[in-house]
């Protein structure tokens, strides 16, 4: 497999980065950057341009790696080349969260095969529901086929998310890349640097995706008391303090919920995965890292 790595920003333009091998042809190319970069799409054009021949994923993102280094108001991008794997991509549009098992379930149907050996989502993050979608999917391929990827961000903003999938960047899109071939070995894994904080509390009322009441009372109310001034910032402060989810008879596992959007009118938020009723919930933060 050969990779090249480049990074773009608005002073330099493209600037390359790090390259192992020499590249033939490259099949796959993912990128990530600033909502404002990249809904121009001008950007897209510059990679279809220089990979006229790979399959072209991306989205926005509320920060872009690349190496060890975190950046802002920049893309980054992958092109990879694989010796055996064969890739192919499906893609659906999405208008509201109550089509995200549908959109999952299409996405399965597109890429379902003898040889599929993992899929990689990236999708929209504001009109998906991530637990249905990959419950979707599931529901054409089974358990046994890796499933991973992420919901495009938007900084801070959280107004509207954006995904390429071998076009210009468009909201309400979802894009999968079926990875196949016999020789082909995936794995996986995830880290967070949250911890948990506060009481644990128990979801007495929630949607789907949606939390409604923490202990018998307003979500939002309880939310913003931990929160106290980052509380006048919120949506966006919500990036910082995500919830930890999990079964009240597992004491040990449980899943980080982020936050998409909050109601003032129901005192509800509504997150990028589902927040079962009955289960019990905990306020998590990142550590604080000061650099001299």
């Amino acid at each position: 497999m050969q990779i090249e790595q480049l990074m773009w920003n608005k002073k330099d333009g493209w600037q390359n980065s790090k390259q192992n091998g020499k590249f033939k042809k490259p099949q796959l190319v993912l990128f990530f950057g600033e909502s404002g970069a990249l809904e121009s799409g001008e950007r897209y054009l510059d990679l279809r341009d220089r990979y006229p021949d790979a399959h072209i994923i991306g989205c926005t993102s509320a920060g872009e790696i690349i190496d060890q280094d975190v950046h802002n108001e920049t893309i980054v991008a992958s092109a990879i080349e694989f010796n055996d794997t064969k890739v192919s991509v499906a893609s659906v549009l999405v208008n509201k969260m109550s089509d995200s098992f549908e959109a999952g379930a299409n996405l399965g149907k597109q890429l379902d095969c003898p040889d599929l050996r993992g899929i990689l989502i990236i999708s929209d993050g504001e009109k998906v529901n991530g637990s249905q979608l990959v419950r979707g999917i599931r529901s054409i391929i089974g358990d046994n086929i890796p499933v991973t990827g992420g919901l495009a961000g938007d900084g801070t903003r959280f107004k509207t998310t954006l995904v390429s999938c071998d076009s210009k960047p468009e909201s309400g899109r979802i894009a999968a890349i079926g990875f196949q071939g016999n020789t082909l070995s995936i794995g996986h894994g995830s880290v967070g640097g949250w911890d948990p904080f506060g009481p644990e509390r128990e979801i007495t009322r929630s949607l789907g995706n949606v939390l409604y009441e923490l202990d018998k009372k307003p979500a939002l109310e309880l939310y913003k008391l931990y929160l106290g001034e980052e509380a006048n910032n919120l949506p966006g402060s919500a990036l910082l303090f995500p919830l930890m989810v999990r079964s009240a008879s597992d004491k040990h596992t449980g899943v980080v919920r982020t936050v998409l959007s909050i109601s003032e009118e129901e005192k509800s938020m509504t997150f990028a995965g589902d927040v079962p009723q009955g289960y019990v919930a905990q306020l998590m933060r990142g550590e604080r890292i000061l650099i001299a």
